[in-house]
């Protein structure tokens, strides 16, 4: 048990610095996850999570610093929904 926490916890680490440097983290954190015993459902789920955290952060950042044209955003949304 304690084995399986200490691979999760460094391949946090290794999945948060690949999705920082190449938004590939989830290639490395999801076949582990499942590897250990992880239901495949949960695993993807739990693997969502920091990424939805990450695009809300950096939708908040570009925000606050006027970088993000809402109108063009919104105008660019319709299509895709």
């Amino acid at each position: 048990m304690l084995t399986d926490a200490l691979i999760l916890v460094l391949t946090g680490v290794a999945a948060a610095f690949l999705n920082t440097v190449a938004s590939s983290g989830s290639a490395v954190s999801l076949p582990i996850m499942i590897a250990i015993g992880v239901e495949p459902l949960v695993a993807n789920a739990s693997n969502r999570l920091p990424i939805v955290i990450g695009c809300a952060t950096a939708v908040w950042s570009f925000h606050r610093a006027g970088h993000l044209p809402w109108r063009d955003a919104a105008r660019f949304c319709v299509p895709v929904g």
